[in-house]
C-alpha cells in the first residue's frame, strides 16, 4: 500500500467488448493511498474532496469471516438471518474505496476518461470479534499485512466512529454507490456504526437502511448482481468479474 497522494488516470471503453489489456494499467502503477491512525487526520480531507467530487464511487469491504452456509440458502430470509449472524460476530478490517470522476467523454471513440483515486483504510474494532482460519488464508494470500493491521489500524466503536463519518459523507455526496455483493457490506456497516443488532427481519433492515439514505440519492448498483442477472456470468465473485470486464 502506498501513502502518495496521486490521481490516476484510465479509460474505460463503453462498448460492449472487452477492454484490450493496453487500456489498464499494470496492477503495480496503480497508486493507493494507505489510510490508518498515524496519516488519518492527514488524508481525511483529501479523501473528502474526492468523494464529493466524484461521479461513482466503489467501495469493497475485508471482513474477519462471513460465518456458516446460510449465505447460499435459496431463502432470502434466512440468508439475511446468516448475514446478521456474521455481521454481530465478525468484523471490518478494511474499507476500500475508489473514487471516480469523469473527465473526459468521447462520442466518437466511445470511450470514457476517468480520474481514479483508491484509498485503503485499515480499520481495527475495540471490541473482541471472531476471526475465521478461511479468511486469514484468504487474505494473506492477497498480501492482506496483519501486522501493519494491528499496529496501524484506525480503532474504531462508538460516537466517533469514523466508520460512520465516512458513510454520511458516502450518503451525502452525489455519487452513485457501487458495491458486489452489497447487502452483506451494509449489513456490516449498519451493525459497526451504530453498534446496535440488526433487525430480526430482512424488510425491517431495509426500511432502517433506506432512512439513513437521502431522498435524491442515486442508485445503488451491485457488480455481483450485474454480473449473476445481466451478463450471465457463469461465476459472479469479484475477481473473475473483474478479469471479465
Amino acid at each position: 500500500m502506498s501513502d502518495e497522494q496521486a490521481g490516476n488516470e484510465s479509460e474505460s471503453s463503453s462498448a460492449t467488448s472487452s477492454v484490450s489489456s493496453d487500456t489498464v494499467p499494470p496492477f503495480s502503477e496503480i497508486q493507493i493511498i494507505e489510510v490508518n491512525r498515524d496519516n488519518f487526520s492527514k488524508i481525511w480531507p483529501y479523501m473528502l474532496v474526492c468523494i464529493k467530487s466524484a461521479d461513482f464511487i466503489a467501495m469493497d469491504l475485508e471482513l474477519s469471516g462471513l460465518g456458516g452456509q446460510g449465505l447460499r440458502s435459496k431463502d432470502v430470509q434466512e440468508r439475511y438471518r446468516a448475514i446478521r449472524d456474521a455481521a454481530h460476530t465478525r468484523s471490518i478490517l478494511s474499507v476500500g474505496i475508489t473514487t471516480m470522476k469523469l473527465i473526459h467523454k468521447s462520442e466518437k471513440r466511445r470511450s470514457l476518461r476517468y480520474e481514479t483515486q483508491v484509498f485503503n483504510l485499515l480499520t481495527l474494532s475495540e471490541k473482541p470479534f471472531t476471526i475465521e482460519p478461511s479468511a486469514l488464508q484468504f487474505l494473506a494470500k492477497h498480501s492482506f499485512d496483519f501486522n501493519r493491521l494491528i499496529q496501524s489500524g484506525v480503532q474504531f466503536q462508538g460516537v466517533n466512529c469514523p466508520l460512520k463519518t465516512l458513510f454520511r459523507e458516502l450518503l451525502g455526496s452525489s455519487s452513485t454507490l457501487c458495491l458486489h455483493n452489497g447487502l452483506i457490506d451494509l449489513a456490516f456497516l449498519y451493525k459497526q456504526m451504530y453498534g446496535v443488532d440488526l433487525p430480526e427481519t430482512l424488510d425491517e433492515f431495509v426500511n432502517n437502511l433506506s432512512d439513513l439514505f437521502p431522498d435524491d440519492f442515486l442508485p445503488v448498483a451491485d457488480s455481483k448482481y450485474l454480473a449473476e442477472y445481466q451478463t450471465r456470468y457463469t461465476s459472479s465473485y469479484l475477481e473473475y468479474v473483474f478479469r471479465r470486464t
